[in-house]
């Protein structure tokens, strides 16, 4: 099972190797994994830059997995 996307992302990784019935749902686990990253970052004091930075690539994920071929 091998396709072809079109750009870097890890819900494309995830919906490599799993195929839910929702097609966007890679996208969306990859997605919420992310901004909870990022708020346990706020939560440690790591800082708003690593917050900001994983919620801009949550934003990606979903965009990607919208924009995705079915």
């Amino acid at each position: 099972m091998h396709r072809h996307l079109e750009y870097f992302s890890l819900g494309g990784v995830i919906a490599l190797v799993w195929a839910p019935r929702a097609q966007m749902l890679p996208w969306v686990v990859a997605s919420m994994s992310l901004v909870t990253l990022g708020a346990w970052s706020m939560v440690t004091a790591a800082g708003r830059g690593d917050c900001v930075l994983l919620g801009s690539i949550a934003a990606y994920e979903l965009i990607i997995g919208l924009t995705e071929k079915s």
